[in-house]
């Protein structure tokens, strides 16, 4: 009931009320549909001959051009897809694709998809796509992060291709050079990342090692001796603080010979 009053009040709306019979209504009686009659034929009165001829071929036209636009959304296209399901296709799968497909039209109207063939070529080239998707894992991503070419072509592909065997080279001579340093400092198990880490922070201290004999370190009273420095870094701080107060031209030597109280 509710329905059908709707489609009345806009049939109203566009002017054709007074051609409607209100059957279906509980105020429906047989005055009421009398009053309708009447009203419809006193609306037909006030239309002449032309008018109604006029009128009725607009309605014609307008009627043709609606069937026409329903053909061509039901037509199928080159693919054998017509633009309704192609549209709904689009609008119950367009948030769960991950890879916008848009093909571009350099080879005419109908983009990279010109026949039913080409379009099975597409969707065979989508699925393996997405085996292959399937396949990656969160790594995956983070090494691929600093890519940044969005067209692919045979030239970049070279280079990528090359700059990756390049860097599997330098990767094996790395990690030679951790196993030698390694072998060197009697340390076992370096193959985890936060080892390698360690390793890589520790060799950053070699070259501050060279003009100082840290021989002592590795004898049986080194890790003392360690312990002794750590607890003297207090007071060399407090040494440079009070340092730093005093004149420039306050030498060292003075500081040596200069009487202490206690």
């Amino acid at each position: 009931m509710a329905a059908l009053d709707v489609v009345y009040r806009r049939l109203k709306e566009v002017g054709l009320g007074d051609f409607c019979l209100e059957l279906h209504s509980n105020k429906a009686n047989k005055k009421a549909v009398l009053d309708q009659l009447d009203s419809a034929w006193s609306s037909h009165d006030t239309l002449d001959q032309a008018e109604w001829v006029r009128e009725a071929q607009r309605l014609a036209e307008l009627r043709d051009r609606l069937n026409k636009f329903v053909d061509a959304l039901h037509a199928p296209g080159p693919v054998g897809i017509s633009a309704r399901d192609a549209m709904g296709r689009t609008l119950r799968y367009g948030d769960l694709h991950r890879v916008a497909l848009d093909w571009p039209t350099r080879h005419g109207p109908v983009g990279f998809a010109p026949t039913p063939e080409a379009f099975d070529d597409l969707c065979t080239a989508t699925r393996r796509l997405g085996q292959k998707f399937s396949e990656t894992e969160l790594e995956d991503f983070e090494s691929f992060a600093g890519i940044g070419t969005e067209e692919w072509n045979f030239a970049w592909q070279g280079q990528v291709v090359e700059a990756a065997r390049r860097l599997g080279q330098t990767a094996q001579t790395l990690l030679d050079a951790r196993d030698k340093l390694a072998q060197r400092l009697d340390l076992i198990g370096t193959a985890s990342r936060e080892e390698v880490a360690a390793l890589a922070g520790l060799s950053l201290c070699f070259h501050r090692c060279l003009a100082t004999d840290l021989g002592f370190a590795l004898t049986p009273y080194g890790r003392g001796a360690v312990e002794g420095l750590a607890a003297l870094l207090p007071v060399l701080e407090r040494w440079q603080e009070v340092r730093s107060a005093l004149p420039q031209s306050y030498r060292d030597k003075a500081i040596d010979v200069a009487p202490i109280s206690a």
